[in-house]
């Protein structure tokens, strides 16, 4: 068994819930200001309300896809020595016909099988480490918010759920939540997954807090390739502070989320 199975109603069949949550994953989806247009919210002029979340993700992409394309610039002087990288070739493949094996109809989630640019090679390489840092920081270090209270999100329940809306009573809500033992667990559980690990490496260094920055501990082989990554770092400084003066002048609860020096440069298990 595994260690979900001991409180999550899922128990053994966590991989077949895996595969269910999975079924909407696309490619493109992962393409941030991609998903955003997709699901009507890319245009500030439309939603009325503010969206900070998609406000610093497309701040952040725009930096991490500059530093992605000047990588490649570094790297491949032509199309064509892009398209004839064969270890790339087979790495992009495999991701696509293996990692995501049966995605809709075999088809790979959309993944490229081929990259033939140095444009498509930026997008993708921005797609991997957005989603590997951004968006995995997004959603994992604010899980012991939401989850430590049981009723948000309850990993399993004791009694099958209303079968209409606004009809549950205060005492079905306690007699379908798990029981003291389990949340618990769960507790434990998200205090953990939703904390910095002792050795992360985050976009921007904060000193006070004893956090390392990328600047020190990257694989920059070259000046040219140094320099671009302090590029990357000082545009993180930029928007660190753009987002430390919108909090400062808000009325509502400060969103620091995204902040570029809260941000772990890739996903640590």
């Amino acid at each position: 068994n595994n260690a979900f199975a001991n409180f999550m109603s899922a128990g053994d069949h966590l991989a077949e819930l895996l595969v269910n949550c999975c079924k909407e994953l696309r490619y493109d989806s992962l393409v941030i200001p991609k998903d955003f247009e997709t699901r009507g919210v890319a245009n500030t002029s439309t939603v009325k309300l503010q969206y900070l979340f998609r406000d610093d993700s497309v701040s952040l992409w725009n930096i991490l896809h500059g530093y992605a394309t000047g990588m490649v610039d570094l790297s491949y002087k032509a199309e064509e020595d892009v398209s004839g990288d064969l270890e790339l070739q087979d790495f992009v493949k495999e991701i696509a016909n293996i990692g995501f094996a049966g995605f809709h109809g075999n088809k790979g989630a959309g993944f490229p099988t081929s990259i033939s640019t140095k444009k498509e090679l930026a997008e993708y390489l921005t797609v991997v480490i957005y989603n590997a840092s951004c968006y995995h920081a997004s959603v994992n270090f604010q899980i012991n918010k939401y989850l430590a209270y049981m009723p948000n999100a309850p990993p399993s329940v004791l009694q099958p759920p209303p079968g209409q809306d606004n009809v549950a009573t205060l005492a079905q809500i306690m007699e379908t939540i798990p029981k003291y033992e389990i949340a618990l667990v769960t507790m434990a559980l998200t205090e953990v997954l939703g904390n910095f690990s002792p050795i992360e490496r985050f976009y921007l260094p904060t000193k006070t807090d004893n956090r390392l920055g990328y600047l020190g501990g990257n694989m920059a082989v070259s000046l040219d390739q140094e320099n671009c990554i302090k590029k990357m770092a000082k545009n993180m400084e930029k928007l660190r502070v753009a987002i430390v003066e919108r909090n400062e002048n808000s009325e509502t609860i400060p969103y620091t989320v995204l902040r570029p020096d809260l941000l772990p440069i890739a996903t640590q298990i």
